[in-house]
């Protein structure tokens, strides 16, 4: 190795030394305010909005992203965009997390004002606690370093990484309080894909995060666009949204599960975990599943009609029928219950998580289990099935035609009913 090249490595390991003894300071310093600031999440039942420029904001995302998935419900306010209808995000009492280098920010410091008529707490994680938007915070974490990792001690390298592991750091406190449990975050994760249909018949592959991609009817890709990341737990039915948060009040050891309509606070239920995406029926009636498996019949009055606790983990997805039956993939089984009565309990081979299921106008019902796809009569009776190349990802999907979509991580199968038992063909291989 040249001497040039022993330099570069040597800068590189300095580098990381320098992140790893900022993060260690960093990881002394916490204390008291890191509690406040549980506290004060906590105690609202609605989200936290997380805010800050350049470097700041894209650390601010990816905590975002830390939060939602473990049980914390956030979104993240470009402080430039908040004057220009951004601000609309906010329902009264929303806590924000304020994230910046050297806390002299013109756009955060002009957000503060706006930000108290909203009754916002606002909490900061700063590289400086003398500065003037450290002022003006209810909490403040510090997030100040020594110096960056860079030889010249410009690029917010060390000041980034600090910034991004006390949001993480507040996450895990968040998570610790609320209870939250492997299931729960299970039930949190978005679909590896999901399989739609386009208004010429073409079928629309939506992987999380990034894109949408688009195959005709021969199973070739004929385009790939960008498309948003879409979470369990939200669901909007005749202009109303729903969603699910867990509220472990302070000092409380545990944690109260609510299902509510994110546009009226007086709408709300209490349930025994984290909610599914919940179907409607006909008359109104809304369903949802729960991480503890608890199947919920909810009037539009916010009344639960019945209930019926499975006891199989946590719940992946529902589905109802003409009948009002309600299909339930809940850990390893597909449950069929009827005004809070079982009915029947499918469970197929192997060890893998049941995918929701969806059912065609003859009631049969399809779904996925580990690496195979079943077919099942509405009595729960095995009809067909089949072995896929590799462990479902998908909820399937029907087009007009019949035709069934599903996919594995690899593959994205049509299977058509007529064909069966010949195994199903892949329409598309990455």
């Amino acid at each position: 190795m040249t001497a040039a090249k022993q330099e570069w490595l040597a800068a590189a390991r300095t580098a990381v030394e320098i992140e790893a003894a900022s993060l260690s300071r960093a990881a002394c310093r916490l204390n008291g305010e890191l509690i406040r600031a549980v506290d004060l999440i906590l105690a609202h039942p609605g989200k936290v909005v997380l805010t800050g420029i350049g470097k700041s904001g894209h650390i601010a995302r990816k905590i975002v992203a830390t939060l939602c998935s473990t049980g914390t419900a956030s979104v993240f306010l470009h402080p430039a965009e908040a004057v220009h209808g951004d601000l609309g995000i906010y329902t009264p009492g929303d806590p924000t997390v304020l994230i910046s280098k050297n806390g002299t920010s013109a756009e955060l410091l002009a957000l503060v004002p706006m930000l108290r008529e909203f009754q916002s707490p606002l909490i900061g994680i700063l590289g400086s606690i003398t500065s003037p938007l450290a002022g003006q915070l209810d909490v403040l974490l510090d997030a100040s370093v020594e110096r960056e990792a860079d030889p010249h001690n410009l690029a917010p390298t060390a000041s980034a990484v600090t910034a991004l592991a006390l949001g993480h750091a507040l996450a895990i406190a968040l998570m610790s309080a609320r209870h939250f449990t492997p299931e729960e975050f299970g039930v949190r994760l978005p679909l590896d894909d999901q399989v739609g249909f386009g208004p010429d018949g073409s079928v629309q592959l939506s992987s999380i995060p990034g894109r949408t991609q688009t195959l005709n009817g021969d199973g070739i890709s004929i385009r790939q666009v960008p498309s948003d990341i879409r979470w369990l737990g939200l669901y909007v039915w005749r202009g109303h949204s729903y969603k699910s948060i867990g509220i472990a009040p302070a000092g409380s050891t545990s944690t109260r599960w609510v299902f509510f309509r994110s546009d009226d606070q007086s709408w709300r239920v209490e349930v025994d975990g984290l909610a599914s995406q919940p179907v409607i029926d006909e008359n109104g009636v809304l369903y949802v599943g729960t991480a503890k498996g608890t199947i919920y019949a909810i009037s539009d009055a916010a009344t639960i009609l019945w209930s019926f606790p499975t006891g199989a983990g946590a719940t992946k997805g529902l589905a109802v029928t003409r009948a009002r039956d309600i299909l339930a993939a809940v850990g390893q089984s597909l449950f069929s219950v009827h005004e809070g009565r079982l009915k029947w309990k499918f469970q197929g081979d192997g060890d893998g998580i049941a995918f929701p299921p969806i059912h065609d106008q003859t009631g049969t019902i399809y779904f996925g289990k580990g690496s195979d796809f079943y077919a099942v009569s509405s009595s729960g009776q095995k009809l067909w099935q089949y072995k896929l190349g590799g462990p479902v990802s998908t909820a399937p999907a029907m087009d007009r035609f019949g035709r069934i979509y599903v996919a594995t991580a690899t593959q994205l199968y049509c299977i058509s009913d007529a064909d069966a038992p010949d195994p199903p063909q892949p329409v598309r291989a990455d």
